[in-house]
């Protein structure tokens, strides 16, 4: 911006003033927030009103900024933006523009403004705007680690015929996989770049890249909204390493709607966090083609919104996996694709509060606990409040895969209160269960089955210290029951003494125990 330039700004602010009504605190205002600095705002306050006294100050005014002009104390900032087509890049997809994104991107790593308390070069938000258009590429464009604030915005890349790229073949990939000794949070939490906004982009990786945008060893990763993500063949979007993420208003399928190629071809994985990635949030993200939706590593997690619809689980399709069973799943939309929850990793397994809440699962969609190890304790997981509605296939529920393991055990578990279709009744188990036989008069004994109404079966059992019952009838008594060896999953039931009547004998039973006292 040239001097006059700036003559001409301020005159104009200046005519603003001359032509309020009584707008001071409004001129002032537009000032400060648009043009900081341009002049010295205190000389719109005035101790009167007429025409007269603000013609008064807009000269003031002007002769103000003439001599902050004249002396050079008047300064403009240079901008922070690098608009990729300054770069030659062609924003018609009919050509590759690999060298002219690559140039931007270096442009983009020399608006430095400082370092940050990382020691990462600080690019004080500092963007990369694709200017709306179509960019066609044939290697990954890279955003080396060692720097941060800064934002990718505002179009789209496409994997030209003969794409090649790093990681695989990421059609973008922010930070890297090179030695770092930063970290944030703990020793395994790499900060190797930080403070990234990703937004308004679509990824197209034509079913020739392996992935569409990896973000490796990062902090402070947001990644929406408006992101759309298809055609890969590996993952779309990674997390790898990297926390504190943010993947949110976003859209994922290896094969785009109405692709030719059947969708129970999938191989990709929609979303993937593993390999130290950590306390990342993925919400309200649509899944609609693929073999996983979303791969999640840690128990800090939490996903929120996801709705799979990738591949049916009957075809071989996961809706989301929570490795160690660990995480947060809520109002999540598992459409015809499973939850699994692979279980396991030691001998004693303890989750970071592992919550599946508030889900629905429709059609042939269930939850998998799979045992991941010989022998499983479980412990901390909750599963509550979901509901199944089994549309035109019968759901389950709750799947065990033991193949590779069993369970052998449950501690401070609770799996209760998850609703089903009233035609599927027979189909709702839970880890608590209240069941209720009749008692004939001059009988003092008999036997509740809890077979086909648990989770889990004899390798857990009931826990024996969890039975509650009561009698209820013309007459009472005392009751006791403890779990049968024969048949499994059973309650042998003992009247205190034999009655006239019959009576009714309720007993709420847990396959869970407590380790907590009084809870």
């Amino acid at each position: 911006m040239t001097a006059t330039s700036v003559f001409l700004t301020v005159a104009i602010c200046a005519c603003l003033c001359i032509h309020s009504a009584s707008g001071n605190s409004h001129i002032q205002g537009k000032l400060h927030f648009q043009r900081p600095g341009f002049a010295d705002a205190k000389l719109l306050a005035g101790p009167g009103d007429t025409t007269a006294e603000r013609k008064r100050r807009a000269r003031k005014l002007l002769t103000n900024a003439m001599l902050q002009v004249s002396s050079g104390l008047l300064q403009v900032q240079e901008t922070h933006e690098v608009h990729v087509s300054d770069y030659g890049a062609d924003p018609n997809a009919s050509r590759d523009s690999t060298v002219p994104l690559s140039n931007a991107i270096d442009a983009l790593l020399k608006l430095q403004v400082g370092t940050n308390d990382q020691g990462l070069t600080d690019l004080g938000g500092a963007t990369l705007n694709l200017d709306g258009g179509a960019y066609l590429i044939s290697k990954s464009l890279l955003i080396p680690q060692g720097y941060a604030n800064f934002k990718v915005y505002g179009g789209s890349l496409i994997a030209a015929d003969n794409f090649t790229g790093l990681q695989g073949g990421y059609l973008l990939q922010i930070g890297d996989a090179n030695p770092c000794n930063r970290t944030s949070g703990g020793k395994g939490n790499k900060d190797c770049i930080s403070d990234i906004s990703v937004q308004e982009l679509t990824l197209d990786g034509r079913n020739v890249a392996y992935g569409g945008l990896m973000v490796e060893n990062a902090m402070d990763v947001n990644i929406g909204p408006a992101i759309f993500v298809i055609g890969y063949e590996g993952v779309g979007i990674s997390l790898r390493g990297s926390g504190a993420g943010y993947i949110h208003e976003a859209w994922l399928g290896q094969f785009e709607a109405g692709s030719p190629i059947p969708r129970i071809n999938a191989t990709a994985t929609a979303i993937l966090m593993d390999q130290g990635q950590h306390d990342s949030d993925v919400f309200n993200v649509i899944v609609f083609s693929g073999l996983v939706g979303v791969n999640s590593t840690n128990g800090a997690n939490r996903l929120q919104g996801v709705h799979t619809w990738n591949l049916a689980g009957s075809d071989g399709g996961i809706g989301i996996v929570l490795h160690s069973g660990a995480g947060r799943v809520e109002q999540c939309y598992l459409d015809y694709a499973p939850l699994v929850l692979r279980l396991g990793g030691s001998k004693y397994w303890q989750p970071s509060l592992g919550m599946i809440e508030g889900n629905f699962f429709l059609g042939s969609s269930t939850i998998v606990l799979q045992a991941a190890t010989p022998e499983v304790v479980i412990r901390g997981l909750i599963i509550t409040g979901n509901i199944f509605n089994t549309n035109n296939v019968p759901n389950k529920t709750f799947t065990l895969d033991e193949t590779q393991g069993k369970f052998v055990k449950l501690e401070d578990t609770v799996i209760e209160n998850n609703e089903v279709d009233l035609d599927r009744a027979a189909g709702k188990i839970s880890s608590i269960a209240t069941k209720t036989i009749e008692i004939d008069a001059g009988f003092t004994e008999g036997f509740i089955n809890y077979n086909g109404s648990l989770v889990f079966g004899p390798s857990i059992g009931i826990d024996a210290n969890s039975v509650q019952c009561f009698v209820h009838g013309l007459e009472a008594c005392g009751v006791s029951a403890v779990p049968a060896v024969s048949p499994p999953l059973a309650l042998h039931v003992v009247l205190s003494v034999g009655l006239k009547n019959a009576v009714n004998v309720t007993c709420t039973v847990d396959q869970s125990t407590r380790l907590c006292p009084a809870h």
